[in-house]
């Protein structure tokens, strides 16, 4: 085994890491804990130092099992876990505010059965917390003993500069493998800049490599689909960046603070009103505010909406050939109903939905099912020949509601833990996997 130096703060790990999420989350049942303790020794075994988790995996699990298995070993291995998503009535929700990361590691700390962490990450950057102040909560964990090193997840590279400015990171962990090519732009230059250590995750494109499509608990979709229904926004388009160029707009109008376009990824989902409430600092989140950034950002919107957005690869070939074998194709949306029209006939032109439908006045948005029965009203096809497609728990959770097949995609804005969480019926890596779920007898 080859062993490193992993940014300039001197934590030294093995050269290859073992992710322990699969053991007891994210993959179906959790694997059989005594197992999973002796992989774990074979991996110390074969020389490898440098062990993951997170406090969210099981919720709670994970960090008990890791726990378990490396305290004969703590002071031979280099433990990282993280803090800044809690679960809340079953949903995965984004907390970064520093007494709840105070509360994550004193839970961390006892569940993995020692009196520090090596490297401590903050799981996703919550948009309603400075950085700056998660980084000052870092260096205090630090100064008190609890975490020797810190770093963040999935964060943008403005993010990153501001909270090395106030304390220096260690490292960043983000998603990079042969599928996923994205570092490469800004952030790993901006790492070598900083002297901040990688952290790839999913290096093996979370299974891509795989000939499966369905994922949990070996369900299958069997029964070809008369009709499949499409989330629009991180399902069929990418329209984050121009979502986020127009709320930064609509905020500074306002004189509010903007935010980095990765950090919009977690604010859409629940139609452009939350979004506004979400984007707002802490004390603002009032309906009347939300109302003036409406107000600055739907003719801004109206034209920019197609600046930056694109269908996601493959998709224009999937509606396609779906259109060709006679299967129905509606849009279900939470994006207001001028913009989810525009934004289909623009890109889509060819292809024939049957109903394409945004948030509308007088009609709750997703997860509430209406949207489905609307659409079924409309196809004259029964739930059982019905696939929904998303990429997010609300979509997810929007067909359980209507009882009809899920099928999630990890291409769009959430990550596939949060897809995982509700136990979709399929997982596509890929849009012509979606075929295969659709046709298969």
């Amino acid at each position: 085994m080859k062993y490193r130096e992993l940014g300039k703060n001197g934590l030294k790990i093995s050269a290859l890491g073992l992710g322990c999420m699969g053991m007891s989350h994210g993959y179906g049942a959790a694997a059989d804990k005594k197992e999973m303790i002796g992989l774990i020794h074979q991996a110390i075994e074969q020389g490898i130092t440098f062990f993951d988790t997170a406090e969210v995996y099981g919720p709670y699990t994970n960090e008990e099992l890791v726990g378990e298995a490396l305290e004969p070993y703590r002071k031979d291995v280099v433990i990282a876990t993280k803090c800044g998503i809690q679960m809340i009535d079953g949903k995965q929700v984004v907390i970064g505010k520093p007494e709840v990361i105070r509360s994550s590691i004193e839970g961390s700390l006892r569940r993995l059965r020692t009196d520090h962490v090596d490297l401590y990450y903050l799981h996703r950057v919550d948009p309603n917390v400075p950085i700056e102040e998660v980084a000052e909560t870092m260096k205090e964990l630090k100064q008190e003993g609890k975490i020797l090193h810190w770093g963040l997840s999935e964060a943008g590279v403005q993010t990153i500069r501001r909270a090395h400015q106030v304390y220096p990171l260690t490292a960043i962990q983000s998603e990079y493998s042969m599928w996923w090519r994205e570092p490469e732009k800004e952030l790993l230059p901006t790492l070598e800049e900083l002297g901040i250590g990688f952290v790839p995750f999913s290096p093996l494109g979370k299974g891509n490599e795989m000939p499966y499509i369905c994922v949990h608990k070996e369900k299958k979709v069997r029964k070809m689909k008369k009709l499949v229904i499409f989330d629009l926004d991180g399902t069929l388009l990418n329209t984050i960046a121009d979502l986020a160029q127009s709320t930064n707009h609509a905020l500074a109008a306002l004189g509010y603070p903007t935010h980095e376009e990765q950090e919009y990824n977690f604010m859409v989902g629940n139609g452009i009103n939350k979004l506004f409430e979400r984007a707002l600092p802490e004390g603002e989140k009032t309906e009347e505010n939300v109302l003036r950034i409406r107000k600055e950002f739907v003719p801004y919107y109206d034209q920019h909406n197609a600046d930056k957005s694109r269908p996601y690869p493959g998709i224009t070939e999937l509606l396609t050939e779906l259109q060709t074998k006679g299967v129905q194709l509606a849009v279900a949306s939470n994006k207001y109903q001028a913009a989810t029209e525009k934004l289909i006939a623009h890109y889509f032109p060819t292809i024939r939905f049957i109903a394409v439908f945004g948030q509308r006045e007088g009609v709750n948005v997703k997860p509430d099912p209406t949207v489905v029965y609307d659409i079924l009203k409309i196809a004259k096809t029964a739930k059982e020949d019905v696939l929904y497609v998303g990429d997010s728990g609300v979509d997810m959770q929007t067909a359980i509601h209507a009882n009809i097949t899920s099928c999630g995609v990890t291409w769009g804005f959430r990550p596939r833990a949060e897809l995982e969480t509700f136990h979709p019926d399929c997982i596509v890596d890929k849009a012509e996997e979606i075929i295969e779920s659709v046709l298969k007898d």
